[in-house]
């Protein structure tokens, strides 16, 4: 059932890449689809699923047995192409204790042009979920040892409404400045927020300025 277009890509892939879970479901249950068919990239169903987020698709794709870890020829994960948490926590390994590691491989592009986009979506995913209030989430997007200071950060200065404005991306130090404008208790404050992203593509420093494009 294999059968692939020019680019090696399979039947899984499309279904997967269309967020098609009946179709993906068939061909799972009913054909012979190797479940970790990869295509010239070395992108497997798995990778697309994860790309578009569509997490129904990636927990049919798992129960079956695909691999959350294979790494295309790039180096890239399906994690690392994941943005939105739902995404990464289905894909989410788990350890013995039965608590979900957040150990990633690489996921930040080593392609200047890439970066561009990346970092400034990855900023995107953080005031996302410091929106949501969910201060286990904002831990989750960073190293170990900001994830008390970031949390601390979004339950404080940026627990209020929050706009944000330019960005300033620097890719070679993975670094993204962002003008902040921060409203609490009917006061705004102007704020300069300064992120580092490690290669994996997690908040390494997170320093919030207030005050300062006053």
């Amino acid at each position: 059932m294999d059968k692939f277009d020019h680019d090696k890509r399979t039947s899984l892939h499309w279904a997967a890449h269309r967020g098609a879970d009946r179709v993906l479901k068939f061909l799972l249950d009913e054909t012979d689809s190797a479940v970790d068919a990869t295509d010239y990239g070395g992108f497997t169903a798995t990778h697309s699923a994860a790309r578009r987020g569509a997490v129904s698709v990636l927990k049919l794709l798992l129960a079956k047995g695909a691999d959350p870890n294979l790494a295309a020829l790039n180096g890239e994960t399906p994690t690392d192409l994941a943005f939105d948490l739902e995404t990464k926590r289905a894909l989410a390994p788990v350890e013995g204790d039965g608590k979900p590691s957040l150990k990633r491989r690489r996921s930040l592009s080593t392609d200047q042009a890439n970066l561009e986009g990346e970092l400034p979506a990855l900023v995107e995913a953080l005031y996302a979920t410091v929106k949501k209030g969910d201060l286990a989430a904002v831990r989750t997007l960073c190293v170990d040892s900001v994830a008390r200071k970031v949390a601390g950060q979004a339950s404080g200065a940026l627990s209020g409404a929050l706009e944000v404005g330019a960005m300033s991306t620097s890719t070679r130090t993975q670094t993204v400045h962002v003008d902040l404008t921060l409203s609490a208790g009917g006061a705004t404050t102007k704020a300069l927020h300064r992120l580092v992203f490690g290669d994996d593509g997690l908040i390494s420093a997170s320093d919030l300025f207030l005050g300062c494009n006053e």
